[in-house]
């Protein structure tokens, strides 16, 4: 099979790391690793060129980009416009030790989020799509998260802009399907990041895992855990409003004292 090229955002911690061992470890995989800081990607260039055992035929590169800046987006893919797989994967949360209402939220803080989770990765997918569709091939993993399928007091702004990028992703997945292109909408439960130690919360790996084997199995929507997928269809059936009350309900509950 020739060798393609993925592009991962935020990729030097959690999911994005463990997606970039995952190909190196799949091989025939060229990898461009995208983070704001380029230094910390250094530690999973070192895993990955030992997955790889210096095999001359395979390229990695690494991208310093911040992507709520529109033309830092256009340069990057201008410098790689051959992608055949893109992972959206950098995002910014709150855990549970930080539930805040709207109010208690900075300005800056509301509309980063917003750039980074809805501008950035609508942006990217627009522009990897014209060479995929020349090519009639190429895939896209957007990273939701289990927070995008009901409204979430205290977590206001997060569960929206995940909530557009679940939708998105699912409308996106509707129109390139019959010309060629899968796009994966990923929700992933509680997991262990750099930023989340619940004991509680799957493996990084564990979610890369079903990722990809969901990706290969052409889904359009991945809940990671049987009880996020119970939750996310009970809520289906409940008013919106109620969904959100019993979430600010359950958030309160919950949230570390």
């Amino acid at each position: 099979m020739p060798t393609q090229t993925a592009l991962i955002t935020g990729a030097s911690s959690g999911i994005g790391k463990e997606f970039a061992l995952a190909l190196a470890a799949r091989g025939g995989w060229n990898l461009i690793l995208v983070s704001r800081d380029t230094q910390r990607l250094a530690p999973v260039c070192e895993d990955i060129r030992n997955l790889w055992q210096n095999d001359p035929t395979l390229v990695l590169k690494t991208e310093t980009a911040d992507l709520t800046i529109e033309s830092q987006r256009d340069h990057l893919i201008q410098r790689n416009p051959t992608i055949d797989l893109l992972i959206n994967n950098a995002g910014v949360g709150f855990g549970f030790s930080a539930l805040a209402t709207l109010d208690q939220t900075s300005a800056n803080a509301t509309t980063g989020m917003i750039d980074l989770h809805c501008a950035a990765p609508a942006h990217l997918c627009r522009l990897v799509l014209p060479g995929m569709l020349s090519r009639s091939k190429g895939s896209i993993i957007n990273v939701c998260s289990r927070r995008a399928l009901a409204p979430m007091p205290y977590l206001a702004c997060y569960a929206a802009t995940k909530s557009f990028l679940l939708y998105f992703s699912v409308a996106l997945a509707s129109e390139m399907r019959p010309r060629g292109i899968r796009v994966l909408a990923l929700c992933p439960g509680s997991t262990h990041t750099k930023g989340n130690n619940n004991r509680k919360a799957a493996s990084a790996t564990s979610v890369v895992t079903q990722a990809l084997a969901a990706l290969d199995k052409n889904k359009t929507i991945y809940i990671t855990g049987l009880a996020n997928r119970l939750v996310f269809n009970a809520l289906r059936l409940l008013p919106m409003t109620w969904s959100a009350a019993f979430q600010g309900w359950h958030a309160n509950a919950t949230r570390p004292r």
